[in-house]
């Protein structure tokens, strides 16, 4: 009798991807943006590295990019009488429709009483397309469903895979508790059961598809995740200490990053 094995945690994106089924939706999913997901990476460190956890402006501007989104899909998700969105908020998925309103609760914290406004003022043309984009999308019949599963594994999935906790404690450090309503569904004890709920959704749900609607899935997950990149890279505030010239070598590494990935878009 072999001994008893500690089962693997979901702890980096080889790993994460390794947990879907073979052939399966989330894994197929996961395979599809693993070039964008480089290059997000590679964002999300431009951003680290140039201020966005050292000037509350720069970070309410990206924040931004991703409430409108979000904001966007969750009305679609509301809206919507199909058997997807009925799935989607039957399942444990369904929590985090309420999670959009934490990132509206940041945004009014760091921006004060005229974050409408200043919100409208953000939203960059990256966020603008993608929401038309996203619309467009669930008008359509043939595409409706598929859109809003690719939305849910793009918008949502990053902070239920680890994404919500990494950023906790970075988020917390530099802006405050108030700052960070956003975090509070994926951030405590039952990580790793929020991961595999969400993978054990997508593969359910793959498993009743027809080859056509899972392959637009697939497809409609790519064309997300180079809008979700597009719009970090059109993000314009730069940190209030550039001006001064502080960390000039820092600067000049965001610089060859912000480089690279624009060199790199796909």
């Amino acid at each position: 009798m072999s001994a008893p094995t500690t089962p693997p945690t979901l702890s980096t994106t080889k790993t994460v991807r390794d947990f879907g089924q073979p052939d399966g939706l989330f894994r197929s999913c996961m395979n599809i943006i693993r070039h964008s997901h480089t290059k997000g990476q590679l964002l999300r460190t431009f951003f680290i590295i140039s201020g966005v956890f050292s000037d509350k402006i720069m970070y309410a501007e990206l924040l931004t990019q991703f409430y409108v989104t979000t904001e966007c899909l969750d009305l679609i998700l509301s809206e919507s009488e199909s058997e997807i969105a009925s799935s989607v908020l039957n399942s444990e998925l369904g929590k985090y429709k309420r999670f959009c309103n934490d990132y509206a609760t940041d945004l009014e914290h760091l921006l004060g009483p005229d974050h409408l406004r200043i919100i409208n003022s953000y939203k960059s043309e990256a966020a603008i397309k993608y929401i038309k984009t996203l619309k467009e999308n669930n008008a359509k019949v043939e595409l409706r469903d598929a859109s809003l599963l690719a939305g849910i594994f793009i918008l949502w999935g990053p902070m239920i895979i680890g994404g919500g906790a990494m950023l906790y404690p970075r988020v917390k450090k530099a802006y405050g508790e108030l700052a960070c309503s956003t975090f509070t569904l994926f951030i405590g004890s039952g990580r790793e059961k929020r991961k595999r709920e969400f993978i054990d959704f997508f593969d359910s749900v793959g498993e009743r598809m027809e080859e056509e609607e899972f392959n637009k899935v697939v497809e409609l997950c790519g064309e997300y995740m180079r809008m979700n990149n597009e719009m970090m890279v059109q993000v314009k505030r730069r940190p209030w200490w550039v001006k001064w010239g502080v960390g000039l070598g820092i600067s000049l590494t965001c610089g060859a990053v912000y480089v690279y990935v624009k060199k790199k878009k796909t």
